[in-house]
Order: C-alpha cells, then structure tokens, then sequence
C-alpha cells in the first residue's frame, strides 16, 4: 500500500512529519534494544570465536615445551669456526665427546680422455646395432658395478645429447654428467661424471663410461681408456677413541641424539663437543607460553567490564582460572619426593592484575638442579590441560561450540522480532499518515467556512 503524500502543515502549520517520526521512534524503541543485543550478541561470538583460537594456539605452545622443548640440547665446540665438523643435538645425553676427523667422505669422478669442439656436432663412433640406423651406445657402471645403457640416436649422438641422456637415469644409476668448458675461446669441452652421493660403492670407488668404437671423446669400447679418475673414499673418525667409517658426512648413527656433519679431515686435531640442555631454547619456550596465556587474558579482561561483550560471562572467566591452574598448580601423577611439583615452584606466578608473571632466573636454576623433575611438571600438566582444552574447543560439542550456538539460536529469535516489529511499526506510519492527512483536509475546510463567514459580514 502507497504511504499518502505528505502536505505537512498547509492547513495547521503543524510539522506533522516529524511528529510521525517522533511517534515511530517513541514506539519503535523495543526493536531498537533488539538490534543492540544482536550487535552485541555478534560482537561477543567474535570475541569468542578468537578466545578458541587462541586458546588452541596456546595449547600448541603448551605441547611444544611439553614434547620437545626439554628434549632440545645445545653443542658448544673447539672448533668454533666449524673447519672440521659441526654438530647439531636433539635428545642427545648431556656429555663431552672428542672427535678426530681423519677423512671426509668424497664422491667418485670421471673426465672423459679428450675434448671437443661443440656440444651440438656429432660424436661420431660405431653404429652399435650395425643396421645402419644410427643407434651410439655408452655403457655406464656405477661404484656399485652396475652398467646401464646409455643410447643416443643420430640425432642427439652429441656431447649435449650424452649429458642430458646419462642425467635422465641419475635417479637410478647415482651417477650424473656436467660439461666443463675449457678453453675460453668456447672451442673447447669435456664430459665430467660425478656420483650424486659420496663414499665408496659396494663394487669400488670408481664409475666408467665405455663407448664405441670411433667416439670423439676418447672412450674405449673395451673398457675405461684413459679417463681420468678421481675415486670415492668413505669419510674415517673417531668419537672418544672409537674408530668408525661411514660412506656419508653427515653421520646420525655415532651418537644417539646426535648428528656430526664431517668437513675436513685433519689427524692431528681433537674437536670437543659439549652438550648440553638447551637453556635459551627452553627460556625462549616458557616466555612465548606465557605471553600467549597473557594475550588470551587480556583479551577477555579488555571486553569484559561494564558494557563490554564479555561483562558477566562466567564461562570464559572459568576456562581461564582453569588453565592458570593447569600452568602454575600442581599436576596429577608428580610423586611426593620430586623435587618440583608444579609451576608455582619454576618461576610462574599469577600477577595482581590477573596475567602470568614468569621468573625466568628460578626457571633455569630449576633446570640446572634437575631438568628431569621440570619436565615431569610440564609434561604431566599438559597432558591435563590437552584433555580440558579439547572438551573446551571441540567445535561439535566443545563448551564454547555450545555458547556460539545459542548466541545464534538467539540472534535468528531476534531477527523474526526485529521483521515483526519493523512491519507494525510500517503499518503504523502508514496509519498515522492518513490521519494527519484527514486533520490537514479537515482543519482546511474549517478554515474555508469560517472564511466564507467573514465574508457575509
């Protein structure tokens, strides 16, 4: 239905259209505290949807300190510029270990006898299936002694084409070829393989390339010719007088826990390896726990005086005692003579103003006295708090999962109210339209007789 047009005050001088919106307003003030708790009801399922966020982050934090954290270890070395090894350690038993590293592990080399001019012009050699097709092969044997064929067509029978064809088979064979330019005049190439790993093979220390006969490059078809060999050695050393000998550098079976990456050898030069616990690592873990925690506070405390989304929310003020507690209380399962029994007694305490305080110079004297009393804390307390924060942030059926439902349930209520109202309140304007219209039509007439009145005396 149109709304009437509005000849606001011809006759009654009467602002009658703000008199409507006055009339609306004063009428429409319960949907307008309707609409202000579904903003606010929106508002808060934000702040709770990143409250569950947050609080999954912290249990992330909370499990890494718990699970790797402790395990971490620091090496500090003789060999400070790492000439003849580096060592990284993770779980590795606190101890000096004294390395010699006799010889480091190299890979095997081959050049090819004689250069050529071009990697595009043909090798020339012995057609190899004799039937006038153009088919060159190469026999490749890998350290281990295997031989794989290597064929070329007419075609690609160039030092390129070679290249390219033995790097095609390198996944298998542990082989690849590179071309060294010799000459600066670009008139000048060689064919150089090279195994994709170090250490010698279980057939020996060198790979060879056989050709037929008539190649360019020098490559017998009986056997290696005289390429040029530079053979594979397995890396020698020792750990504490003990020697071994692996066929890679980086060797993670010596020490448990611990990786030794092998650089150079040199006989005459010890390198000491202390390792211990990683106390930066393991500070750097409980300061990032703790300030995830303190966000995750301060986020509720910002929202939840008077007025805020939050005020009066019992729910996420419980959550956050209960995980305080899970931080800095006494976990299940510590026996009564450990010597620490919860996170009080390392370093953390609850401020005045409700986030966590973390005293980082009792923390590591604690891990210096008896790593494996605080890591007992921490684990136990995480295993805790893990089971509590998924009942808390499970998204099906999770405490906080159940307050953004009914937030929504509310929210769609409201919304079938809000239409409701607004629909009233637009039959309501419409109505008082007319009314005023018909006062307007009235006081018109009313003023058209008395006019008509005056006239007659």
């Amino acid at each position: 239905m149109a709304s009437p047009i509005s000849f606001q005050g011809l006759s009654t001088n009467l602002p009658t259209d703000q008199l409507v919106e006055a009339i609306l307003q004063a009428e429409g003030q319960g949907m307008v505290r309707m609409q202000d708790r579904q903003n606010l009801n929106a508002k808060r399922a934000s702040l709770i949807r990143t409250f569950r966020t947050n609080l999954m982050a912290l249990q992330t934090t909370f499990g890494t300190l718990a699970n790797s954290s402790f395990s971490s270890r620091s090496v500090t070395s003789s060999d400070a510029n790492n000439t003849y090894l580096a060592a990284t350690a993770n779980g590795a038993a606190n101890g000096t270990y004294e390395v010699v590293v006799r010889q480091a592990a190299q890979g095997a080399r081959l050049t090819a006898p004689a250069a050529t001019t071009s990697l595009t012009a043909s090798l020339g050699g012995t057609d190899s299936v004799g039937d006038g097709t153009g088919t060159y092969d190469y026999t490749l044997t890998n350290t281990d002694g295997e031989a794989v064929t290597v064929s070329l067509s007419a075609a690609n029978n160039t030092l390129g084409g070679l290249r390219d064809a033995i790097n095609a088979q390198a996944g298998t064979t542990g082989v690849q070829a590179t071309v060294v330019q010799t000459a600066a005049t670009g008139d000048s190439y060689k064919l150089v393989l090279s195994t994709t790993g170090t250490g010698q093979g279980t057939a020996g220390d060198s790979v060879y390339l056989k050709g037929n006969a008539g190649n360019l490059l020098g490559l017998a078809d009986t056997g290696s010719g005289t390429q040029s060999q530079v053979a594979a050695k397995n890396a020698l050393f020792s750990v504490n007088g003990i020697e071994l000998e692996r066929s890679s550098n980086v060797v993670t079976d010596a020490v448990d826990g611990l990786t030794l990456t092998l650089k150079a050898g040199d006989e005459t030069k010890t390198t000491t390896l202390t390792v211990g616990t990683n106390r930066e690592g393991l500070k750097s873990a409980m300061g990032d726990l703790v300030a995830k925690y303190n966000a995750l506070y301060k986020a509720y405390k910002d929202n939840s005086g008077s007025g805020g989304a939050l005020a009066g929310d019992s729910t996420l003020r419980t959550i956050l005692s209960q995980v305080r507690s899970f931080m800095t209380g006494q976990p299940q399962g510590i026996a009564a003579d450990a010597t620490y029994r919860s996170g009080a007694e390392l370093g953390l305490k609850t401020e005045r103003d409700g986030t966590l305080g973390f005293d980082s110079t009792a923390f590591l004297a604690a891990v210096d006295k008896d790593p494996g009393a605080v890591e007992a804390v921490f684990n136990k307390a995480y295993s805790a708090f893990q089971t509590y924060a998924a009942q808390v942030t499970s998204p099906g059926s999770g405490n906080l999962a159940s307050i953004l439902q009914s937030i929504e349930t509310q929210n769609a209520r409201l919304s079938t109210q809000i239409a409701s109202t607004q629909t009233r309140l637009d039959r309501r304007r419409e109505a008082l339209q007319m009314q005023f219209s018909r006062l307007e039509s009235l006081v018109g007439q009313m003023q058209a007789a008395g006019q008509s009145l005056g006239s007659l005396q």
